[in-house]
């Protein structure tokens, strides 16, 4: 089709994804730069909270153990695994398009979502494989179940033959 008849041309659709990429980026630095600022404050609020139990003369090699598990019990999710799939959600929701499982590790960790077990690409595939809301797409790429991409068939590993021994007799 010619970009005369067609009533958005190929060059303008490429500048508004241009566009849109560069805000994506945008929000990207700008969210990475909330977290390590909500870091900064949460240790600003582990000290201060420190300075004020030795002022009120508690016991000081207790007051850093108090202060931390006081701060933790407020900001931890009992259920990491809940809190992963929850971010896996919303990165594909604001993608609004299947993504690699490298992708997905890139933008969890600058979510600073931790992921259970040993943090690897194979921990965050198990997550999504036990959770009927996405989908393989690919090989190594997820989608949501949601919309309606063919989940592929896993693959099967060949069976290794075993060698007969050979007697020597």
């Amino acid at each position: 089709m010619s970009d005369a008849s067609d009533p958005m041309p190929t060059k303008a659709i490429e500048r508004a994804l241009e566009v849109i990429r560069r805000r994506v980026s945008e929000a990207e630095t700008e969210c990475a730069a909330l977290r390590e600022r909500i870091a900064v404050d949460h240790e600003e609020e582990r000290l201060l909270a420190r300075i004020l139990s030795i002022r009120r003369g508690d016991a000081i090699q207790n007051t850093h153990a108090v202060a931390i598990s006081e701060i933790a019990a407020r900001h931890s999710d009992p259920r990491p695994a809940a809190t992963l799939v929850q971010a896996v959600l919303e990165e594909l929701n604001s993608a609004g398009r299947p993504l690699h499982i490298s992708d997905l590790m890139r933008l969890l960790a600058l979510r600073k979502v931790d992921i259970p077990g040993a943090g690897t690409q194979a921990n965050l595939i198990t997550y999504l494989r036990r959770d009927p809301r996405f989908v393989r797409a690919s090989r190594g790429v997820y989608a949501m179940a949601e919309w309606g991409i063919d989940a592929m068939p896993p693959t099967r590993r060949r069976k290794r033959r075993k060698r007969a021994r050979s007697s020597a007799t």
